[in-house]
């Protein structure tokens, strides 16, 4: 993937991938989109934490299960840090991904 795609395109090319179950390339497309907004929008931004949920779900299917649950938890301080941002990926949603990682874990 190019690395001078604007943060939407990323992610966007991020969604293709996943859906494709190219993971490894979603997880590059997704901390491409990540980084660029962080440094435009904000770490804190909602569209930011989605991307970072996102890169968690790749790391996750790609077995690396401690860095994402590490990215989850930020995403739910970030999240409880903006309770009224009406875009941010939803608590539960975090939480029950979280809860996977547990179940996995303790298997």
């Amino acid at each position: 993937m190019q690395s001078r795609l604007g943060p939407e395109a990323a992610y966007a090319a991020g969604k293709r991938y996943q859906e494709r179950g190219k993971y490894r390339d979603a997880l590059e497309a997704f901390v491409q989109a990540q980084t660029q907004w962080q440094t435009t929008r904000g770490v804190d931004d909602a569209w930011t934490v989605t991307a970072l949920v996102q890169g968690a779900y790749c790391k996750l299917k790609l077995g690396d299960l401690s860095e994402g649950a590490e990215d989850l938890n930020a995403a739910l301080r970030l999240r409880a840090a903006n309770p009224d941002a009406k875009d941010m990926p939803r608590e539960v949603d975090i939480k029950n991904q979280l809860a996977w990682v547990g179940q996995r874990l303790r298997e």
